[in-house]
């Protein structure tokens, strides 16, 4: 099974992965003075990354985890940090950290899903039941924090979601956002869960915020805010690192928390109100329209170069 615990919510395609953050976590860490003086990012830089790796193990930029106001500036981030990316990834897969996997399903025996039906097979016709995406066709299998994403093209994609995914009309879905049927042959599952989903990643004043979609059978609006470790717990997620809640919405059903994570050093300036339940997120905390302008200027970027080890490949353009 792969060590690619922790994955960006769009996928771009069947048989593309997501870098694990713990890659640019290693990269940050070397280069953290470089990126603090060059980017002006306390704790941004390579974070803000959308790596993916091809069957192949070749590193590409994923587009579709992060606004197209940054498209820019992480182009050119990507240009300049890309050779030391894939050196690092060609160690892993080398140590036998990283495994690509395919489309497969016997790749994926043991995972969890969180569908009530049964999981589509290759093929299969589906209808997505959020962000009214409509219907596609399942084109391969993902596996992320132990649970089953289906990867769907989808057959005619909102605008927005094409714009947002950098062009592709792929899209992952976990079982409880799609509504198959029946399918006569498809992975075997270990049991099925709960699901909490990992939706998508941010990066907010250098901090990073991950977004987590509770499914209305496990969380309400009335929902005390120290019960949310403990449902996350029960559907696996035993090692999220949380924090506190920057905001929160509904998604139809689900309801959606942008949770700033313990680990990051500090949290953003507007988050130091922590109310009692989930509805008095969804009253008290929006986002300030301030932040939404800041984040639509994009961060500052220089574009000298840095200087690196010997071992990791020239920085030169």
């Amino acid at each position: 099974m792969t060590n690619i615990t922790k994955l960006f919510r769009s996928a771009p395609s069947s048989d593309v992965f997501n870098v694990d953050l713990e890659v640019s976590d290693q990269l940050q860490d070397k280069y953290e003075d470089e990126l603090r003086e060059e980017h002006d990012i306390e704790l941004g830089g390579i974070h803000m990354l959308g790596v993916t790796i091809d069957p192949e193990g070749n590193i590409q930029l994923d587009q579709g985890h992060i606004y197209g106001a940054f498209l820019e500036f992480e182009q050119e981030l990507f240009a300049q940090y890309a050779p030391l990316i894939q050196f690092e990834v060609d160690r892993m897969i080398r140590a036998g950290e990283i495994e690509v996997l395919g489309v497969d399903p016997e790749t994926y025996k043991g995972l969890r899903y969180s569908g009530k039906n049964p999981v589509p097979a290759l093929g299969q016709e589906v209808e997505a039941t959020i962000n009214d995406l409509g219907r596609g066709v399942v084109v391969g299998y993902q596996a992320i924090d132990g649970y089953l994403g289906v990867n769907v093209e989808l057959t005619n994609p909102p605008k927005w979601h094409v714009r947002d995914n950098g062009g592709r009309t792929t899209g992952l879905l976990f079982g409880v956002e799609i509504d198959p049927s029946p399918a006569p042959e498809a992975p075997e599952l270990k049991e099925r869960a709960r699901p909490v989903s990992l939706s998508w990643a941010d990066n907010c004043e250098g901090l990073y915020t991950t977004a987590y979609r509770f499914h209305a059978d496990g969380l309400d609006l009335e929902t005390e805010v120290g019960e949310i470790a403990e449902i996350m717990k029960d559907v696996g997620y035993k090692s999220t690192p949380l924090g506190k809640v920057w905001f929160s919405r509904e998604r139809g059903k689900d309801i959606e928390l942008i949770i700033a994570l313990s680990n990051s050093g500090y949290l953003p300036k507007h988050s130091g109100m922590v109310p009692a339940t989930v509805k008095d997120y969804l009253e008290t905390g929006k986002r300030p329209d301030a932040e939404i302008a800041k984040r639509k200027s994009g961060p500052s970027f220089s574009k000298s170069k840095p200087q690196h080890e010997p071992a990791a490949p020239s920085m030169s353009m």
